[in-house]
């Protein structure tokens, strides 16, 4: 009986010993996932600037050549769009998720000084190059 007793706490042990495992394999995914939940809107809103820069300049060409209303209206459109997705990722809050900002995810600030220091670097060359757009706008035509 006692040998039987012994192999009975063995296995137990062995079956408690892996369900901790379990447990901290459950809890350690689990709090890995919440730290890198936002990764994924980040990098592609991140991505999604350096294209509507390309955007913003090509339009700006088109807007040269043509002076119409529609042309300044959609580089506004690109403008209002690059900069409140700049905002949201450098302090947080909603970034438009599509180029018609009819729909809005909330955006966590930035994380690290590294991250904060390289938007305000963004947003230090973003200003003068808004208001070069803003001036190429309201010149008379034929600029």
């Amino acid at each position: 009986m006692k040998i039987l007793n012994s192999i009975q706490n063995k296995i137990l042990a062995q079956f408690a010993a892996f369900l901790l495992l379990l447990l901290g394999i459950f809890v350690a995914s689990t709090v890995i996932v919440q730290k890198q939940k936002n990764d994924g809107l980040l990098i592609n809103l991140a991505g999604r600037q350096r294209m509507l820069t390309q955007k913003m300049t090509k339009e700006i060409l088109i807007f040269t050549t043509e002076n119409n209303e529609k042309n300044k209206e959609q580089i506004l459109s690109t403008v209002t769009i690059f900069e409140k997705t700049l905002l949201a990722l450098k302090n947080g809050g909603e970034a438009p998720l599509d180029l018609q900002m009819t729909e809005f995810r909330r955006c966590p600030p930035a994380q690290s000084e590294e991250i904060e220091r390289q938007l305000a670097q963004v947003i230090s060359l973003w200003q003068p190059f808004k208001r070069n757009i803003q001036s190429l706008l309201d010149a008379p035509e034929g600029y």
